[in-house]
């Protein structure tokens, strides 16, 4: 499975986790930490209705400095304010990409290939898999579409066709970077998940996703790997003092 599985994963389970509050998913149907996608099996989740869940362990150290294409990546205190993504530089397919060769433009594709392939679009989530997956990551484009078919199918809407007024977004927050070297990065992105759906009786439903990815310079651009399996991390909400004292700094799409 792949860090957008992972991702997946966790937006599947915020939607079940606020949909049925019984939280049962699991991904490796799904992927990320984006397969942002790549489904697998279901596992119990009641964790979201334990009060004492609602403040997350904390994830690990961060790296202090670790070198990047522009210099020495310090993570920014949090009264510095967001970190304000570099744009894309061009959108191939409905997906944006040509993102800069610095540690900052990693995570800003990372947040945008997020956003792009959480989705009730198939066929959106497929050209993310074409476009923004590196050439070692087999099947992703499949992988992808897979994951939107099982999500839809958690909000009560068909695998294909019309939607019937079921929608699911996602708005990343956050970041975390895990390790980054000029060529490679692992960042974490949390965001926020909303949907609706038959399974919902058509009411917004909101929570907490964490997307895991490792992101590798290749063909001139950042791009997504197959990682495997990941670890299950807690998601606290954006801007949150547990999300702070986890390590999470805003961003901000410019």
């Amino acid at each position: 499975m792949s860090l957008l599985s992972q991702a997946e994963r966790h937006r599947r389970r915020a939607v079940s986790r606020l949909v049925v509050l019984v939280g049962v998913v699991v991904l490796l149907v799904l992927v990320l930490v984006w397969g942002v996608l790549r489904a697998t099996g279901g596992t119990d989740d009641t964790a979201g209705d334990d009060p004492a869940a609602s403040v997350p362990t904390p994830v690990g150290p961060l790296p202090t400095a670790v070198p990047s294409q522009s210099g020495t990546w310090t993570m920014p205190p949090v009264e510095d304010g967001p970190l304000i993504l570099p744009p894309s530089a061009r959108v191939v397919d409905g997906v944006p990409v040509g993102y800069p060769h610095t540690t900052e433009g990693a995570i800003s594709a990372a947040a945008r290939y997020t956003q792009a392939a959480i989705t009730l679009d198939a066929g959106q989530a497929s050209r993310v898999g074409e476009v923004a997956a590196a050439p070692s990551y087999l099947g992703a484009s499949d992988a992808f579409a897979s994951a939107v078919q099982s999500t839809r199918r958690g909000l009560g809407v068909a695998a294909t066709g019309s939607t019937g007024g079921a929608y699911l977004t996602y708005q990343p927050g956050a970041y975390l970077v895990r390790d980054a070297t000029p060529d490679r990065v692992e960042v974490w992105i949390l965001g926020i998940v909303d949907g609706a759906g038959p399974a919902t009786g058509g009411v917004s439903r909101t929570g907490s996703s964490v997307a895991q990815h490792v992101m590798v310079w290749a063909e001139d651009d950042w791009l997504l790997t197959d990682t495997g399996d990941t670890p299950d991390v807690p998601a606290p909400a954006p801007g949150s003092e547990a999300a702070y004292t986890e390590g999470w700094r805003d961003l901000a799409i410019a």
